[in-house]
């Protein structure tokens, strides 16, 4: 068994990361990868629409990508008050780079 200092030294590719460092499901991978794609961000409810999940368990998904440094978010101040999150997803590049550096 390939130790982390093993895995992070190979040329990985972002979905390989996503799995070993964060034990990411395949629910993280399609949120990562779907948000990857949407240069503006996602909201967690059009995730959870795209994805074909509940609510809750998009925001889960969200908050694991976050908490492992995939995705990032962004407070969207409303009209007439409020606010909502947008998130958008880390290159994966720099989450590589992230990742060798820690």
């Amino acid at each position: 068994m390939n130790s982390l200092k093993d895995y992070l030294e190979e040329d990985m590719e972002c979905e390989e990361l996503l799995e070993c460092i964060s034990g990411s499901s395949d629910l993280d991978k399609e949120i990562y990868f779907l948000v990857l794609e949407k240069d503006d961000g996602l909201d967690v409810d059009e995730i959870a629409d795209e994805v074909n999940r509940e609510r809750s368990t998009a925001h889960r998904a969200v908050k694991r990508l976050k908490e492992n440094g995939f995705i990032e978010q962004e407070k969207i101040n409303q009209e007439g008050g409020g606010y909502r999150y947008i998130y958008h997803a880390v290159e994966p590049d720099k989450v590589a780079e992230k990742m060798q550096n820690n």
